[in-house]
C-alpha cells in the first residue's frame, strides 16, 4: 500500500535521485540543475503535486501531479523508481489523485502525454481507462527537424508501432517525431481495466526511439552552442546570444 503527501522542497534529494534511476542515460545528470528543477515545478501556478511513499516503512517510491488543475483537461504525470514499476502502484496512486480532485475540483477529463515507445505507461493509461485523442510535437525536436528525424529513423518502426499509429489514426512515422495524448474521463476512470494496451512493458534499453529523439537534441544542441562561439569575437556579445539562445531552449 502507499500514501499520497503533498510535495514540498525537502523531497528535491529524492527527485534527485529518481531522476538518476530512470534516466536513458543520455543526458549527463546535473544534481543542481535538477534539484533547482524540483523547486521550481513546486512553484507552478496551478501545480498539485505529491510525493508517493510506502505505508508501512514511509519510503520514498516516486511522485505525480496534476500540471495545472485549472486547466479545461488538466495534464497528470507520475514518475516512480524501478523498483516499484511492475508492481501496480502507479496505477493506484494516479487513481487516488485522479478521483480525488475529479471530486473536488469538478474535473471532467484528464490528458496524460505519453512516449509511444514507453509501452508500460500506455498499459498503465488504458487501464486508467484512457483512449487515444491525438498526438502532439516532441519537446527534444523543433519543427524544421521533424521531417529530417523521421525519415532518418524509419528502421525503428516496427508492427507494434504501426498497431499504435492505427489507434491514434496518424501515419506510423510520425510516432518518431510526436508524443501520445490520452484522454482520460472522469466516468471511464471509474471503469478501470476495461480495454487492453499494444504491447509489453519493456526495459529502458528497448526504447530506442526515446533514446534516439534524445541523441538527435544534444547533437544539435552542442552544434547551435558552437555556431554561437564561433561567430561571436566579443565577449559581452557572446554572453548576450548565449543568454538569448538559452532561454529560448527552455521556453521550447
Amino acid at each position: 500500500m502507499i500514501i499520497l503527501r503533498e510535495a514540498d522542497e525537502a523531497d528535491a534529494d529524492d527527485y534527485v535521485r529518481l531522476q538518476k534511476d530512470i534516466s536513458l542515460g543520455v543526458f549527463k545528470i546535473d544534481e543542481e540543475s535538477l534539484s533547482q528543477t524540483w523547486t521550481s515545478m513546486l512553484k507552478d501556478n496551478g501545480r498539485i503535486a505529491y510525493t508517493v511513499l510506502t505505508e508501512d516503512t514511509n519510503d520514498f517510491c516516486g511522485y505525480c501531479a496534476v500540471k495545472d488543475v485549472n486547466a479545461d483537461k488538466p495534464e497528470i504525470e507520475i514518475e516512480l523508481l524501478k523498483k516499484y514499476h511492475s508492481k501496480g502502484i502507479g496505477f493506484e496512486v494516479l487513481y487516488k489523485m485522479m478521483t480525488s480532485l475529479s471530486a473536488k475540483d469538478n474535473i471532467s477529463c484528464f490528458i496524460a502525454l505519453i512516449e509511444p515507445d514507453n509501452y508500460a505507461s500506455q498499459k498503465l493509461m488504458y487501464k486508467l481507462g484512457g483512449v487515444p485523442a491525438s498526438i502532439t510535437k516532441s519537446f527534444f525536436l523543433k519543427e524544421h527537424q521533424t521531417e529530417e528525424f523521421e525519415n532518418s529513423n524509419l528502421h525503428l518502426l516496427d508492427d507494434r508501432l504501426i498497431q499504435i499509429a492505427k489507434d491514434f489514426g496518424v501515419e506510423p512515422k510520425k510516432l518518431l517525431s510526436h508524443i501520445l495524448v490520452f484522454d482520460i474521463s472522469s466516468e471511464s476512470l471509474l471503469k478501470s481495466g476495461h480495454r487492453k494496451s499494444n504491447g509489453n512493458i519493456v526495459a529502458d534499453a528497448d526504447r530506442k526511439i526515446s533514446v534516439e529523439k534524445r541523441r538527435f537534441y544534444n547533437r544539435g544542441f552542442v552544434r547551435d552552442v558552437l555556431k554561437i562561439l564561433e561567430s561571436n569575437d566579443n565577449i559581452d556579445e557572446l554572453k548576450a546570444s548565449m543568454i538569448s539562445y538559452l532561454e529560448e531552449e527552455l521556453n521550447g
